[in-house]
């Protein structure tokens, strides 16, 4: 299964004509990280591959079409502890379900988003009801219409 993902991987990246370094910056990682992606070296699964090709064969880079939106929310980064993070989607019961999210302060991300072309970016962290409570980052960004 690794070696299969990581062969797909790698042909569409070929394909596009793009370096292992090109796709890193795209997928804001490192060089390395697609390496091992595609020689099988880094574990993944098939929720971590969609982050490298989609269903439709294509990498999903760049912004939205113009004029739209990109807006997420998740669990602010833990002090000290940035970049890809992997979780369980289920917490510590049921059944096995990874999920893989990159963990950033929110001025991070707007460095990242403002890198690929979007403008009005908006990251904070809102501060949950409870005092020591964990809060919520909220980041939208938009792509300027054409």
């Amino acid at each position: 299964m690794r070696n299969r993902i990581g062969t797909v991987i790698r042909t569409v990246r070929a394909a596009r004509g793009w370096t292992q370094a090109q796709l890193a910056e795209r997928l804001c990682c490192s060089a390395s990280t697609v390496s091992r992606l595609e020689t099988g070296a880094r574990h993944q699964n098939r929720r971590h591959a969609a982050a490298a090709v989609d269903g439709s064969g294509d990498l999903p880079v760049g912004p939205p079409d113009p004029g739209g939106r990109l807006v997420f929310s998740q669990a602010p980064a833990v002090p000290g502890s940035y970049g890809v993070q992997g979780m369980y989607g289920n917490g510590f019961t049921g059944r096995q379900v990874w999920v893989y999210r990159w963990a950033y302060e929110p001025a991070t991300w707007s460095g990242i988003l403002h890198t690929h072309g979007f403008t009005d970016v908006h990251a904070r962290i809102e501060p949950a009801p409870e005092p020591d409570h964990v809060g919520t980052l909220l980041v939208e960004a938009s792509r300027p219409g054409s």
